[in-house]
């Protein structure tokens, strides 16, 4: 018998949708590439952004260490100076400052790490201008640069004016510090590490120490100095290419005499030609045209000042006018 179905639908099977997409699954998908696409193109439209102001930064910060640089170089560096002078100098410095704050402000807002340059300038015009506090971690960053880019010379010359920043500041243990940068500086010079030669070095070495001794002549007087000046003179002697040797010592000669001048120590290079000639070959160790200048600074000055005295002064020039 047939049996048959009266007025009865099968159920419906559900479809299987194991491998096909419906439409809203398709709009969903495209929403989200949508999506990831934007914040691609942001990221990158950001990162651009990021990159040219970072550029924008660089540029804006070298511009004012330019004009830094040459803001430096206009000052008088004289002891005295003319009233004039002195009111240009005041204009230059507040100049001066005013850049040194517009790139520390570029540098603390971009986050830029300045270069050995960037931070000896800094250093130098936040000196000038009195602001100590300001030009310490210039000075540090200077020393730290140089140091981390394996660059001798500028680690050198960081920590000689470094020393100098020191000395000038004269804090509790500023001295203390000062001459530890001399000592590393003078160290660095004689390991020699970029193979300049034992005769060039020896020529920096000497031309350091009396660079200290002058700090020292203000710091302490004639005590702390001629011992310095007396090794730079023992130094240059042992350079072995005579026509050096004889350029530095008369060198140095004529820069301590100038010292002893500018600075009020009239017995300065007597002092020096003392200290010398307590040590081993004494005076005569040294070329007999330096073994000259330093005998006759040991000889007494007359009352009058003058070098010369009785028949051994030279006659006075005829005036015509007379």
């Amino acid at each position: 018998m047939k049996r048959v179905r009266h007025g009865t639908k099968w159920p419906l099977q559900p479809r299987d949708r194991g491998g096909t997409m419906s439409s809203g699954d398709w709009i969903a998908l495209g929403a989200a590439l949508f999506a990831a696409g934007s914040c691609v193109v942001a990221i990158v439209a950001y990162r651009l952004q990021r990159r040219t102001q970072a550029s924008s930064d660089e540029q804006q910060l070298n511009e004012l260490i330019q004009k830094m640089q040459d803001g430096l170089a206009e000052l008088n560096p004289g002891r005295s100076v003319t009233l004039q002078a002195f009111a240009a100098n005041s204009v230059s410095l507040t100049s001066l400052r005013g850049q040194a704050l517009e790139a520390r402000k570029v540098i603390d807002r971009a986050g830029i790490k300045p270069d050995w340059f960037q931070n000896m300038i800094l250093a130098l015009a936040f000196s000038q201008t009195w602001d100590l506090a300001s030009a310490n971690p210039y000075w540090d960053g200077a020393v730290t640069a140089a140091s981390a880019t394996g660059n001798h010379p500028a680690h050198i010359s960081s920590l000689a004016a470094r020393a100098q920043f020191y000395y000038n500041r004269g804090l509790n243990d500023d001295w203390d510090l000062a001459r530890k940068d001399f000592e590393t500086a003078l160290h660095e010079l004689r390991a020699d590490p970029d193979g300049q030669g034992p005769d060039l070095a020896a020529e920096q070495v000497a031309t350091m120490l009396l660079r200290q001794a002058g700090f020292e002549l203000d710091a302490q007087g004639e005590r702390g100095a001629v011992p310095l000046v007396a090794e730079a003179f023992a130094v240059a002697n042992s350079i072995a290419a005579r026509w050096r040797q004889r350029n530095v010592l008369k060198a140095l000669g004529n820069l301590v005499l100038e010292l002893q001048q500018t600075m009020g120590f009239p017995s300065l290079l007597r002092d020096v030609a003392d200290e010398l000639s307590r040590q081993e070959g004494g005076l005569h160790a040294f070329p007999d045209e330096t073994a000259a200048v330093l005998s006759a600074a040991q000889l007494p000055v007359p009352p009058d000042g003058s070098l010369f005295s009785g028949g051994d002064q030279p006659a006075a020039e005829h005036d015509p006018q007379s």
